[in-house]
């Protein structure tokens, strides 16, 4: 029986849409670029550290920059490699080699012991990897949907809660209200959480750090990269150059299953 296969292609920018299929799960990775994957329940940030085991089943799309190359495994869900969630990996230089080494032998991989030797090194590989908590959960509620859509169309507005509550046509106590049960963080939590993965995002692609910090509504970069270090802990700078924050704190990890 065939457990892997294999997917590598080269996007334009704009939105993706892997195939599917409902027996395989799969690892999606950008050997180059950034990769912005939507599902149902959260939005997730891959820039070329990171990977997204993604569970057979689980409607999603991609979002790629120009000139992203993607690396897709498809691993039969027999495997069970992880749960029924979406799930982030950090991923060291030797499992992004090891990816890239899978991908190249062909679409569809023969059951053999060379190949079993390989699937089961990724395994334990990824198995072994941090996961990487920074997710941003989509708003289900009309109310909370609306208020996350302003606030995605101008990640850095200054608007106050209370002009967004004007805005969507309800009080600041009821649209916050229906955050916290909808989300299960504030609205301002909701945005600042937002702004951390928009801000991952264009510094993936190469946007300068000023500039960036500019874009999202920081006076300065400083107060952006400390906003970043206290929630990621370490530097804009420092994360893209050791491939992975030193420390994460739950606040970026909101549960919820859908």
């Amino acid at each position: 029986m065939v457990v892997i296969r294999s997917y590598s292609v080269r996007h334009p920018a704009g939105v993706v849409r892997l195939p599917q299929t409902g027996d395989w799960d799969q690892l999606i990775y950008a050997s180059r670029g950034v990769v912005r994957l939507t599902t149902d329940a959260s939005t997730f940030v891959l820039p070329s550290l990171r990977a997204a085991w993604v569970p057979a089943g689980i409607e999603h799309h991609c979002r790629v920059a120009d000139g992203t190359r993607m690396r897709t495994l498809y691993i039969h869900r027999s495997m069970k490699l992880f749960g029924a969630d979406t799930t982030v990996l950090e991923l060291s230089s030797f499992a992004r080699e090891l990816i890239g080494h899978m991908v190249e032998f062909s679409p569809w991989f023969e059951d053999d012991p060379l190949t079993s030797s390989h699937l089961d090194v990724l395994l334990s590989t990824l198995r072994s990897a941090d996961v990487a908590p920074l997710s941003l959960p989509r708003p289900v509620d009309e109310i909370a949907a609306r208020a996350g859509g302003l606030l995605e169309a101008d990640p850095g507005s200054d608007a106050t809660v209370d002009e967004l509550a004007r805005d969507v046509g309800v009080s600041r106590r009821t649209l916050e209200r229906t955050f916290q049960a909808d989300v299960g963080m504030s609205v301002g939590q909701w945005r600042q959480q937002l702004r951390l993965v928009v801000g991952l995002e264009r510094l993936a692609a190469g946007t300068p750090v000023g500039r960036v910090a500019v874009d999202l509504g920081y006076a300065t970069q400083s107060a952006y990269g400390a906003m970043f270090k206290a929630h990621l802990g370490c530097s804009p700078g420092a994360y893209f150059s050791t491939g992975r924050a030193s420390a994460q704190t739950s606040a970026l990890n909101p549960s919820r299953t859908r």
